[in-house]
């Protein structure tokens, strides 16, 4: 059911419990919560250039670093898209349920020291 689902950037993998169907267009409004920051670094929802990428790739590496990402269905495929400050109208292409997360170090170390939290208002048309 679409509505209103509450992020923590510790989280690795944000399971928002809402399956999506291919043909649906999917709609998210995001508002932070609380501040939202990389251990000490602060950042939007767009994230931050990461100077030491080279050493420490993020999860999805064509993306900056704690950048608010999503996903649908498996994560192997790599079907990332950018969530940022909000999506209008993306085209779901593959259904499964739809995954939140915050493109840091792929490792769970990286997410222990993560700060912040974001609500995302979503629709589907």
């Amino acid at each position: 059911m679409p509505g209103t689902f509450i992020y923590n950037s510790k989280d690795k993998t944000g399971n928002t419990g809402l399956y999506l169907h291919s043909g649906d267009k999917l709609s998210m409004n995001t508002s932070i919560i609380e501040d939202w920051k990389d251990l000490w670094i602060p950042s939007s929802l767009h994230g931050f250039n990461f100077p030491f990428k080279l050493f420490f790739p993020a999860r999805w590496k064509d993306e900056k670093y704690y950048c608010l990402c999503g996903f649908i269905g498996d994560e192997k495929e790599r079907n990332y898209f950018k969530i940022g400050l909000g999506v209008e109208n993306f085209d779901v292409t593959k259904s499964g349920l739809l995954y939140i997360f915050v493109n840091d170090y792929n490792a769970n170390w990286a997410y222990r020291n993560n700060k912040g939290v974001v609500k995302l208002d979503i629709t589907i048309n």
